[in-house]
């Protein structure tokens, strides 16, 4: 019987307007030694056609940099009846996939950096994206601009942006400074610190030092010690210090001056207080005042003998007020006060009267007489009486006093006194024609007893 035989005919028949493909064959038969007869030439198989269809995998995506676009490149294959891709046509234009937009980003590569010519180039990196992936169409490659390094030690306030290298050992100091560009109108630095290659020399000064409260003072060694500051010179010819104040090799001898004594009385001696200055530019600075330096001596207090020294309290007897005295011993102290140093008891001080006389009632009583004489007969008095005698009846305020002790408010005693310690206060006008013996004792009428106290005090009358 006739066959199809499709291996006598390899070629397939390809029509890419329908994109189809059919195999061919040819009829054979065997002969009785087995061997193929073709019995027709090759037929278009038209019962099994085969399909046509893009395929990317064999094809590189076609850049086109003038369109800004990535074009997906196909090639158009069909599986045979053996399963084995054929390939009809190469890479060309995919019709099923747009062509992509591409995108260039300077952000995407580095800049390159020229240090010996002083300059960096921009590259840029063509990209696309497909499927949200992102696809690295071209390397980078330059963009045609370039910048120009700049060295920079200060910022625009004028600090420094890299930290000195300072050897205060040996008195230098380098700078050091980073590179800049500007993209843009934005400064933007391509280098760390890097130090320059020549040092400068540190300087030493007191200015901005001076001040001796900031000083070390060492009262033991005697001496204080001034300040000084290091610095070197900026490029504007500004002063950049690298160290704060600090103790320099310059001395200053301390001066003593005693001004005073802290006084140990409960040990009877005195430290001297001390006032130490230093000259400074031709005025002295107190370096410490009245303090007790380390090392100073004690001074003794001088005995000057013994002192009673009231107390404020007292003793009574009767009238009698004592003062009650503490007795101290008397040491004079080195700035010439005196201490006392109580040692006890001392003798009292008085007896001091200290009674206060309070009257307790006052009566007017006749004391006596006085200015008795004879009268003439038509006197006032008389009224034509004969042997008339006239005279003053002495009166005067007889005091009761309470004689009281004023510090314990105890009445000591009671007496009697006249007032303003006289008998004759006031006169009552006398006349009588009788006269007692008391009051004429030589019995003369022209001569009576002139004067008289009758009443004395104490003891009271009443």
């Amino acid at each position: 019987p006739l066959k199809k035989s499709y291996g006598s005919c390899p070629i397939d028949i390809v029509d890419l307007t329908v994109l189809k493909a059919w195999p061919q064959y040819s009829l054979t038969y065997l002969d009785e030694m087995g061997e193929t007869h073709a019995v027709s030439d090759c037929t278009k198989d038209e019962a099994t056609p085969y399909t046509i269809s893009e395929d990317e995998s064999q094809c590189k995506i076609f850049l086109d940099f003038n369109a800004k676009q990535a074009v997906p490149q196909v090639a158009l294959v069909y599986l045979n009846r053996n399963n084995v891709p054929v390939q009809v046509r190469g890479c060309g234009p995919s019709t099923k996939s747009a062509p992509l937009p591409m995108r260039e980003s300077i952000e995407a590569c580095p800049l390159r950096h020229d240090f010996t010519g002083g300059t960096s180039a921009e590259l840029s990196m063509w990209t696309y994206i497909r499927d949200g992936i992102t696809y690295q169409a071209a390397p980078c490659t330059d963009t045609g601009r370039i910048f120009t390094h700049e060295t920079v030690y200060a910022d625009a306030s004028g600090a420094y942006i890299c930290p000195t290298v300072t050897d205060l050992d040996r008195r230098t100091v380098t700078l050091q400074s980073r590179k800049r560009i500007t993209i843009d109108g934005a400064p933007r630095f391509i280098t760390d610190c890097t130090p320059d290659s020549a040092a400068q020399a540190i300087i030493s000064t007191s200015e901005g030092c001076t001040d001796p409260a900031n000083w070390t003072h060492d009262i033991e060694a005697g001496q204080s010690y001034g300040q000084e500051r290091f610095y070197y010179l900026r490029p504007n010819g500004s002063r950049e210090y690298v160290t704060a104040c600090q103790s320099s090799a310059v001395t200053y001898r301390h001066q003593q001056a005693i001004t005073g004594y802290q006084n140990h009385d409960d040990q009877l001696w005195a430290y001297p207080l001390s006032t130490v200055t230093i000259d400074v530019a031709g005025k002295p600075y107190v370096v410490v005042a009245s303090q007790v330096l380390p090392g100073s001596a004690q001074l003794a207090y001088l005995p000057q003998g013994e002192i009673d020294t009231p107390t404020g309290a007292k003793t009574t007897e009767g009238c009698n007020a004592w003062t009650q005295t503490a007795r101290s011993e008397r040491w004079k102290r080195p700035d010439g006060t005196e201490y006392l140093k109580p040692i006890g008891a001392g003798t009292p001080q008085g007896p001091v009267n200290v009674c206060i006389d309070q009257v307790e009632e006052v009566r007017p009583m006749e004391t006596g007489w006085y200015n008795m004489k004879a009268a003439a007969n038509d006197s006032d008095n008389c009224w034509s009486r004969n042997n008339c005698i006239t005279y003053c009846a002495a009166m005067q305020n007889v005091q009761k006093i309470n004689r009281v002790n004023s510090i314990s408010g105890t009445v000591v005693a009671k007496t009697c006194k006249f007032a303003n310690d006289t008998w004759i206060g006031w006169c009552v006008p006398v006349s009588t024609n009788t006269l007692t013996d008391e009051q004429n004792p030589r019995n003369n009428y022209w001569n009576p007893l002139e004067r008289k106290q009758t009443l004395f005090v104490p003891p009271c009358p009443f």
